[in-house]
């Protein structure tokens, strides 16, 4: 039996935008949950649960890869563990996401310090104290 593709037509349409919308929805879910173990993330990081904090901003990452908000966690745990390369690419890579967190410049700054580069250091601060005055 052949199915007439006049009438198949309006059903193919209802499933193509059902699956649209739940699509929407699983990245919609996925966004919130990298969100909830950004939270976490931090939250560990301030009682000094740095391996674990880490596993949760990598978790964040893996849900949505381009949360700046995980990649800066992520070098914050990084430059506290003594991982300072690591931690420079976590931090310029979330300032390529968003140029504007203040918390970010403040970080990078502090890498590049224990770096030993203070040209870099006191420009990435700078950075940071201008987005601060303009309110970002």
């Amino acid at each position: 039996m052949a199915l007439d593709n006049n009438k198949a037509r309006p059903a193919m349409i209802i499933c193509a935008l059902l699956c649209f919308v739940l699509s929407m929805h699983a990245g919609a879910v996925g966004r919130e949950d990298a969100g909830a173990r950004i939270r976490q993330g931090y939250l560990l990081v301030e009682q000094g649960a740095l391996d674990e904090a880490l596993v949760l901003f990598d978790e964040a990452l893996k849900l949505n890869p381009r949360s700046h908000e995980a990649k800066t966690g992520r070098g914050i745990v990084l430059a506290r563990k003594g991982n300072l390369g690591d931690a420079k690419r976590a931090l310029t890579d979330a300032l390529l996401l968003n140029p504007n967190p203040v918390r970010t410049h403040y970080e990078l700054g502090l890498v590049y310090e224990k770096l030993g580069n203070t040209e870099k250091a006191v420009a990435e601060l700078k950075q940071g104290i201008s987005r601060h005055e303009q309110g970002r």
